[in-house]
C-alpha cells in the first residue's frame, strides 16, 4: 500500500502505463502550487470576509446549509487567482480596436471579470446568498480549474471548522491595516491578525 499522495502518482498505472518522471514531477509541482497555495488564500481571503462582513458571518453561523454560496461568493470576492496564464498573439491582429502584433502578450484578469456590474449585482458587495454566481475563479472552457471540487470541499470544510470551533472570532484591529503580498497574479494575505473571543 503506498504511504502518501506522491508515492501514489509514482505507482499509478493504467493499461500498463506509468507516469513518466517528467509527468510525476510536474504533477507534483501542479499539486503544490495550484493545488495547495491557491487554496490557502482562498480560506484565508474567505475568512477575512467573513470577519470583514458581520452580518453574513452571523448569518452563515445561523444557517451552515449556505456554505456552498459562500464559498462561490468567497471565490468570487477574494479571487485569490486574479489572472490567466499568458497568451500570445499567433499574428497581427486589430482586436477591441487596438493593434497588436504577432507574439504580444495577453493576459485576461479574472478578478476584474468577478466584479463586472454585467454579470454582477452591486458587484463590490460580499453576499454570501449571491445566486447564480458566474464567477471566473476556475477559469473556464479547456483551462478550467481540474482541483475545483476539491477547491471548494476544503474552503467548505475548513471555513465550517473555523467558525465552529471559534464562535466569537474577530478580527485583531490592534494590529493596524491588513496587508497584502505583493505577487502579481495572487491575492493574498500577508498575515490575518484575529482574537479568538470577544
Amino acid at each position: 500500500m503506498p504511504d502518501g499522495l506522491i508515492a501514489a502518482l509514482r505507482d499509478a498505472e493504467t493499461d500498463g502505463q506509468k507516469l513518466s518522471e517528467d509527468e510525476l514531477v510536474s504533477m507534483i509541482f501542479l499539486l503544490f502550487g495550484a493545488g495547495q497555495e491557491t487554496t490557502i488564500h482562498l480560506i484565508s481571503g474567505g475568512l477575512f470576509a467573513l470577519l470583514s462582513h458581520e452580518d453574513q458571518r452571523r448569518r452563515l453561523q445561523s444557517e451552515l446549509s449556505l456554505m456552498p454560496t459562500c464559498v462561490e461568493e468567497c471565490l468570487r470576492y477574494v479571487s485569490p487567482v486574479q489572472m490567466t496564464k499568458p497568451r500570445f498573439a499567433t499574428r497581427d491582429m486589430v482586436w477591441q480596436e487596438r493593434q497588436f502584433r504577432r507574439g504580444d502578450m495577453f493576459a485576461g484578469f479574472l478578478a476584474a471579470a468577478n466584479c463586472d456590474p454585467a454579470k454582477f449585482e452591486d458587484p463590490h458587495r460580499f453576499d454570501i446568498t449571491r445566486h447564480p454566481n458566474p464567477h471566473l475563479s476556475f477559469g473556464t472552457g479547456a483551462h478550467f480549474c481540474l482541483g475545483f471540487q476539491l477547491a471548494r470541499a476544503e474552503a467548505a470544510i475548513a471555513l465550517e471548522r473555523i467558525i465552529a470551533r471559534f464562535p466569537d472570532m474577530r478580527l485583531d484591529n490592534r494590529t493596524g491595516n491588513i496587508e497584502w503580498r505583493k505577487r502579481l497574479g495572487i491575492r493574498a494575505l500577508a498575515q490575518l491578525p484575529v482574537r479568538l473571543v470577544a
